[in-house]
């Protein structure tokens, strides 16, 4: 306890750290919560003889040699406060069965513990953009109170509530009317007879429809390349319009020049 601190044979470990953070020389060491031994110096590590970034400072400590068990190689040092606001401690935490003991001289590896001063920065920086953001939302309320704004004209403009009141009325009233099978509209709606009228007159104007396009699907499967062909009564093959040489002279298909040259043969 605080007695084997004071009064104890004590041995040196030092440990190393970006910053002292407020501790000073004479502070105190804990182990496990309890007092083990003082911070003895604290002094800048040269900058040739730094092996990492961090270790900018040498905290030698004097600690109680009766607990020298308790502190091995995986123990760590931190800075921490007694209490919220206290002083600044180096916190040691014991270590385990498997790691060496840690004899005079040798160095104490070191944590970084949580910076109560930086969390209280960042708490205050919250606490402006909280008062920030409640001062808009104030303006906000302010504004929609005063009945400006497309909120405020919404909820602070007994006109509005009025029509919308009797728009809600007049299409509850509507819908009754239509339930009840009252009008034109509840008639159709509701009229099987009138739904089958429709329906017929739908299929008729689809029917008549039909009937029209089939001449011009016909006319479009007697249409040949380059040429208008047509049937003649009675004859089941196609057969070619007139020509026309020049004005005035019209000359036969050549089909039906063939056969008339056929038959003058014939009677020769």
């Amino acid at each position: 306890g605080e007695t084997g601190a004071i009064f104890g044979e004590r041995y040196q470990l030092t440990t190393l750290m970006p910053s002292a953070n407020g501790l000073i020389e004479g502070a105190n060491v804990r182990l496990a919560g309890q007092d083990v031994g003082k911070v003895e110096v604290i002094s800048f590590v040269p900058v040739a003889e730094r092996r990492h970034p961090d270790h900018v400072l040498q905290i030698t400590l004097a600690i109680d040699r009766a607990v020298a068990e308790q502190i091995r190689r995986d123990s760590e040092a931190r800075i921490r406060t007694q209490g919220l606001l206290g002083d600044k401690i180096i916190d040691v935490t014991p270590g385990t069965p498997e790691a060496p003991v840690l004899v005079e001289g040798d160095t104490l590896p070191s944590s970084v513990a949580v910076d109560y001063e930086q969390m209280l920065a960042s708490a205050s920086a919250l606490v402006d953009d909280l008062a920030v953001m409640l001062r808009n939302f104030r303006s906000i309320a302010d504004t929609i109170l005063a009945g400006r704004g497309t909120a405020g004209r919404l909820l602070m403009d007994t006109t509005l509530y009025v029509e919308l009141l009797n728009t809600s009325r007049s299409l509850n009233s509507f819908l009754g009317a239509v339930g009840r099978g009252e009008g034109a509209l509840a008639q159709l709606a509701q009229d099987d007879a009138l739904y089958d009228d429709l329906r017929s007159v739908i299929a008729g104007l689809s029917l008549t429809t039909a009937h029209r396009r089939e001449p011009l699907r016909r006319a479009q499967l007697d249409l040949g390349p380059g040429r208008l062909a047509t049937r003649r009564p009675g004859i089941g093959r196609r057969h070619d319009w007139p020509a026309v040489d020049g004005p005035g002279t019209v000359r036969e298909p050549a089909e039906a020049v063939g056969g008339c040259a056929g038959g003058g043969s014939g009677a020769a």
